[in-house]
């Protein structure tokens, strides 16, 4: 009797201690998936073959689904081909290197698209063979579109900017009823150029203007880009049936136009500014 008492007494305890051990994994468990459900960002762990093994409250909130709904489910069961075709590559990528790979994907749930940062990681087992992956995707939807307002905002300045560059570096003004001028100043590139040429055309259109003056007398060097900037200035304000006229040619630039070979002809030249608005108006009020 006395070995059955003491038998049974050592079940007892051994079974108190397996029920404690149990106890303590439940509570374990329990912990660990009220911390995973407390982050508000897709926790999951799937199969290689992409079966849910784990899923966190905001995974089944997303879905609208429960998570006993997706657990033992395939993510294709869930996901478009499409969004399942680059989740392989990712984890091609994972099982390839044996390490986390971060990216950047976009998701459609019940409430429209959203942008998710993720970044997936492999569980190795007691063999150091890959069998689960796991990942975490943070929500960057808003911040996104945040990015996307501010990138948006900071073009509008750009272009703002650029307008106001534009104007500064290529004024027109209207000097009489169908004479407009164009006070040109500083190093013209390829790019000013084409400013230079667009505001002109723009600035004829709008006068209705019969001549323009282009005041060369600021520009600091006049190469061949130059010459043919005012060449093809010339040519395209006389297909509105406008004449040009180019002032501010000083001795140095008119030897420099002849060393170049540039034919001006056509194109009215005077050695001043001054001498050019005293013509434009002379042959504007003559005309009158």
């Amino acid at each position: 009797m006395t070995n059955d008492a003491t038998l049974i007494a050592q079940l007892q305890q051994e079974n108190e201690q397996l029920r404690q051990r149990v106890a303590a994994l439940e509570n374990s468990q329990y912990m660990l998936q009220a911390v995973l459900d407390a982050i508000p960002a897709f926790i999951y762990c799937k199969d290689l073959d992409g079966t849910f093994l784990v899923v966190n409250q905001t995974y089944e909130s997303s879905l609208g689904i429960s998570r006993e709904q997706i657990i033992g489910k395939n993510q294709a069961d869930f996901f478009p081909s499409e969004t399942v075709a680059e989740w392989r590559s990712i984890e091609q990528q994972v099982l390839e290197t044996r390490a986390p790979v971060e990216n950047e994907n976009s998701m459609l749930l019940p409430d429209g698209m959203h942008t998710y940062l993720s970044i997936m990681s492999p569980i190795f087992d007691e063999h150091g063979q890959i069998h689960v992956l796991c990942g975490i995707a943070t929500d960057i939807t808003e911040r996104k579109q945040m990015e996307e307002e501010r990138l948006s905002l900071q073009q509008q300045v750009i272009d703002a900017q650029r307008d106001a560059l534009r104007e500064l570096s290529t004024p027109l003004i209207p000097i009489a009823r169908d004479v407009v001028i164009m006070p040109l100043i500083g190093t013209i590139d390829s790019g000013r150029a084409q400013m230079v040429l667009e505001t002109l055309l723009e600035g004829v259109a709008q006068y209705q203007a019969d001549l323009a003056i282009l005041d060369i007398t600021g520009v600091a060097m006049v190469d061949t880009q130059v010459a043919q900037a005012l060449m093809r200035a010339a040519q395209a304000v006389k297909l509105l049936g406008a004449q040009v006229i180019v002032t501010g040619i000083q001795p140095p630039i008119a030897q420099m136009l002849v060393h170049l070979g540039v034919d001006l002809e056509g194109i009215i030249t005077y050695a001043t500014l001054q001498a050019g608005i005293a013509q434009a108006l002379a042959g504007r009020l003559t005309a009158d």
